[in-house]
């Protein structure tokens, strides 16, 4: 199996996560672990609306990020400090969601990042932009452009 290392360190963990390329059996547990957290919104009856932003937020770590980083790891080792003996700040073997929401943003946005390079058939896919009368919005002028060093933009050629 093809695998990652992600070695995060801050001032409070030190911790490689090892994610590993999907198989049948981390897909498979990877869509039972989206079906649970839906039902379980489902029975919280977390409501779908535009004012409620951090509930699409909660929908998005609980259907999307956490299956993924679940589903694709192989291991969590958490680094000892070599003056204490013993690691900062601990990351479970198995991150439940709660676990998981406390855990650093950048820790778990490379750690999906990772997942999604390993597995990109697991990305999200976002549906097309559409206008008020019905039609898909034309990509952004200036998209291809990149930005030199001096942040002004110019069309690859």
């Amino acid at each position: 199996m093809s695998t990652k290392v992600l070695e995060y360190l801050d001032p409070e963990y030190h911790v490689q996560i090892t994610v590993g390329r999907a198989t049948v059996r981390s897909g498979m547990a990877r869509t039972r672990l989206a079906r649970e957290q839906t039902v379980l919104m489902r029975l919280e009856e977390i409501k779908n609306t535009e004012e409620d932003i951090g509930t699409l937020d909660d929908r998005a770590i609980r259907i999307f990020t956490y299956p993924a980083c679940l589903g694709s790891l192989v291991k969590i080792e958490n680094v000892v400090d070599s003056e204490t003996g013993k690691p900062e700040k601990e990351v479970p073997a198995e991150p439940t969601l709660e676990e998981l929401y406390d855990l650093p943003d950048a820790m778990v946005f490379q750690w999906e990042e990772m997942v999604y390079e390993l597995n990109p058939h697991w990305a999200p896919r976002m549906p097309p932009m559409v206008t008020k009368d019905g039609k898909e919005e034309e990509e952004p002028e200036g998209k291809d452009e990149e930005p030199d060093s001096t942040g002004s933009s110019s069309t690859p050629s």
